[in-house]
């Protein structure tokens, strides 16, 4: 009789233990969750561009990782906020939708600041992501661009702005 109380007890802890790990393997990997605040806690710079005349308040990705994590885990964009994108060099690259929870207009631009093409990327949601983890849905630009700019779908049409439309940068925003 002891004995099975014993094993009862070590069965009881290690279930406890178990089901302990897995709700903060859930916690942490909820979108908003305290995952998404250790990813946003080094803040971005902050600058404000123009497109077309249209001006934009833009969280800069000037690094590869602040590139990589770029929107994830966002649940909102305001009309006027965006992330701009900024590479070493130009070249062809893809972005995808991995974690992030906003349709966006991404809109690549050349060394020279012009606007060469615009994609809409539907948002991410459960049946949408519901792939692979390790192989997210990529969107190649058709181009090569050095700049893309995040912003909320549907701004670049409800603007009117056409390829070719200028970007107007505050001051130099080298890739880091």
């Amino acid at each position: 009789r002891v004995a099975f109380r014993i094993n009862v007890s070590r069965f009881a802890g290690l279930f406890a233990g178990l089901f302990a790990f897995a709700i903060l393997a859930v916690v942490l990997n909820f979108p908003g969750g305290p995952r998404a605040m250790m990813l946003e806690a080094r803040p971005r710079e902050i600058v404000r561009i123009t497109v077309d005349g249209n001006v934009l308040d833009v969280e800069t990705a000037r690094t590869p990782e602040d590139r990589e994590r770029g929107l994830k885990y966002r649940s909102s964009l305001c009309d006027t906020c965006g992330m701009l994108f900024v590479y070493p060099t130009e070249d062809r690259r893809a972005f995808y939708m991995h974690d992030v929870f906003i349709a966006l207009d991404i809109a690549y631009f050349g060394a020279d600041g012009r606007l060469q093409e615009v994609r809409t990327l539907a948002a991410i949601t459960e049946d949408t992501d519901a792939g692979d983890e390790a192989a997210p849905k990529t969107f190649p630009a058709s181009i090569p661009f050095q700049y893309a700019l995040a912003v909320p779908a549907g701004w670049f049409a409800s603007h009117a702005i056409r390829r070719y439309a200028k970007l107007g940068l505050p001051h130099a925003l080298p890739a880091l």
